[in-house]
């Protein structure tokens, strides 16, 4: 009875059930990846912005990192109906060489050696077919990202230590100029989920999902407050998923893209932002779950 639950539970998205023998069942589970995390700010050009365009014709600028994902969640079912939580966060990001190559002072290369943080939550309902499942729910994300720019010296003669590559004047004396961009984002979302079963408790799940994000807010504060944007917009997403598991253990896929658009100040003082924003990520990893 355990294993054939236990194969109709991998099957549906986040450890839901596609077939459930059983009248209550609950399954924690923790979950360790590997994730390229990807964002981009199309900017608009002037001739754009002068002519009333809303389409972004200029480069894009990418924040292209690796990031080690932790998570954990657990699923609660009654009969063939479902409602999973799931909780990730990232762990020793660094920012190391995100500008190297892109800007330059005094001939220069610039490091950074701030940092990034991502948590994601997310809360799914739905209900498990012979072979499928269908399932919605909200997921609430946020991305923080702290730049401490310093000089990138590439002759050790030229310079024996980090310098900073801009400072800002304060009562206490000059300091390094620190800036922190947090991306936070609320979206609903709406998928399907196929299973394939093998063995005594082998099981292979594929699913896709629509993503409307609801509110997107984009802040970026810079040290006393000296600039700062505090931005709302809204957007929308794809993403896709494959996990292959097999008894307490699986193995796990996942492809994600959302564009934002629409941003608009939230108050007077607020600079104008002209740029759509674009996330992508690829996530690989495994974890433990376990059916009680």
């Amino acid at each position: 009875m355990k294993n054939s639950l236990r194969v109709a539970l991998f099957g549906i998205t986040s450890l839901a059930s596609t077939q459930v023998f059983a009248d209550v069942w609950f399954a924690p589970r923790v979950e360790y990846s590997f994730t390229q995390y990807q964002q981009s700010l199309a900017t608009q050009s002037s001739d754009d912005i002068e002519n009333g365009n809303s389409s972004s014709s200029g480069a894009d600028t990418v924040v292209d990192l690796n990031l080690i994902t932790i998570g954990g969640g657990a699923t609660f079912g009654i009969d063939a109906f479902y409602v999973d939580i799931d909780v990730k966060t990232t762990q020793d990001s660094e920012l190391h060489g995100f500008y190297n190559d892109q800007y330059q002072v005094n001939d220069i290369d610039l490091k950074d050696n701030g940092g990034v943080d991502r948590s994601e939550v997310s809360l799914t309902t739905g209900f498990g077919f012979e072979h499928f499942s269908l399932f919605g729910g909200v997921k609430i994300t946020s991305t923080e990202f702290q730049h401490d720019i310093y000089y990138d010296y590439q002759n050790p003669e030229d310079s024996t230590q980090d310098y900073p590559a801009f400072l800002i004047s304060t009562e206490s004396g000059n300091k390094p100029l620190v800036t922190n961009t947090t991306f936070d984002s609320t979206g609903i979302f709406g998928g399907i989920s196929v299973q394939f079963t093998f063995g005594e408790s082998g099981a292979l799940a594929l699913s896709a999902a629509y993503s409307k994000i609801i509110d997107a807010d984009l802040i970026d504060d810079w040290h006393n407050e000296s600039s700062q944007y505090n931005l709302n917009g809204t957007g929308q997403g794809l993403s896709a998923n494959a996990k292959l598991s097999y008894g307490w253990l699986y193995a796990k896929a996942e492809y994600a893209k959302y564009d934002y658009t629409g941003y608009e100040p939230q108050d007077e003082s607020t600079a104008e932002f002209n740029d759509d924003v674009t996330e992508e990520f690829l996530r690989l990893g495994g974890g433990i779950s376990i059916l009680f």
